[in-house]
């Protein structure tokens, strides 16, 4: 089984300090796809990003400037390595599963004979 993963943001937590619209929270999910059959699965999740005590250093982005690659590199830093490997172990076995089930004859219940 081949899968074909995409991560995406579903919404963007925002406090107002030390900056105005300072991203406090990313939620997201991870998006797998069978390569072999088209079936699809979702691991939904939430990272947390510490807030600096500024942003001094420049490297602060406005809310509308920032991009989607921009807070799927923080998500993927935070979760690193391991996270992430977590995470698409939780979708490929949710795929896994399904295609147990569909490959399964069930039972089909018939009426009663009177």
């Amino acid at each position: 089984m081949s899968i074909t993963y995409r991560w995406e943001v579903s919404n963007l937590q925002r406090v107002s300090a030390p900056e105005p619209d300072t991203i406090r929270e990313v939620r997201a999910y991870l998006y797998g796809e069978d390569d072999d059959n088209g079936y699809s699965q979702t691991e939904l999740f939430t990272v947390t990003l510490e807030l600096p005590e500024s942003y001094e250093s420049g490297s602060f982005t406005d809310f509308d400037n920032l991009t989607k690659d921009q807070v799927l590199g923080w998500v993927k830093s935070v979760l690193g390595t391991e996270g992430q490997e977590q995470l698409k172990g939780l979708v490929s076995k949710k795929i896994e599963d399904y295609n147990k089930k569909a490959s399964t004859p069930t039972a089909v219940e018939k009426h009663l004979p009177w």
